[in-house]
C-alpha cells in the first residue's frame, strides 16, 4: 500500500531528526518538516473518516 510506505518514509525522516536534536545538533527544517507531517497526518484521517461513512 503506497500510504503505508509514505507513512514508514515519514517515521525514519522524523526519528533522524529526532536523534540530531537528541544529540545536541539543530535541524533547519525542522519546523517545515513537523507542519508537513502534521498536514498528511489531517488528510490520512479526513480520508479514513470518508471510507469509514462508505
Amino acid at each position: 500500500m503506497a500510504a503505508s510506505a509514505q507513512l514508514a518514509r515519514v517515521g525514519n525522516s522524523l526519528n533522524q531528526i529526532a536523534r540530531i536534536l537528541n544529540s545536541g545538533g539543530q535541524v533547519e527544517y525542522v519546523d517545515e518538516a513537523v507542519a508537513r507531517v502534521l498536514r498528511a497526518a489531517a488528510r490520512i484521517e479526513e480520508a479514513a473518516v470518508e471510507m469509514a461513512r462508505r
